[in-house]
């Protein structure tokens, strides 16, 4: 996979472990393939979980770690409000949800 392709993946309004771990499982193969550019949209999300956002630390990590970026894409202003006040504002760029 070239590496200028960006991948878009999306979190519906209900996360539990098997989603989150299917998007870590498809995010891990996307870059295993090449991809280093990659927008997790959270424009479903009604509030940004602890488990959701240890994922998305954890995804951010492995990318960063092979030179790539995530970015989020988020439409409600709750899940904002809590990527601002735990400073993940500051690690993903943060893009504007079309959902």
């Amino acid at each position: 996979m070239d590496s200028n392709i960006r991948m878009a993946f999306s979190l519906g309004p209900v996360t539990d472990s098997a989603a989150l771990a299917l998007l870590e499982a498809d995010v891990a193969a996307a870059a295993d393939e090449g991809s280093r550019e990659m927008t997790i949209d959270l424009g479903r999300l009604v509030t940004l979980e602890p488990t959701v956002i240890r994922a998305l630390i954890r995804m951010r990590r492995s990318m960063h770690e092979l030179g790539g970026h995530i970015s989020l894409a988020v439409g409600r202003k709750a899940v904002r409000e809590t990527l601002r006040v735990t400073a993940l504002d500051r690690l993903f760029a943060i893009v504007e949800s079309a959902a």
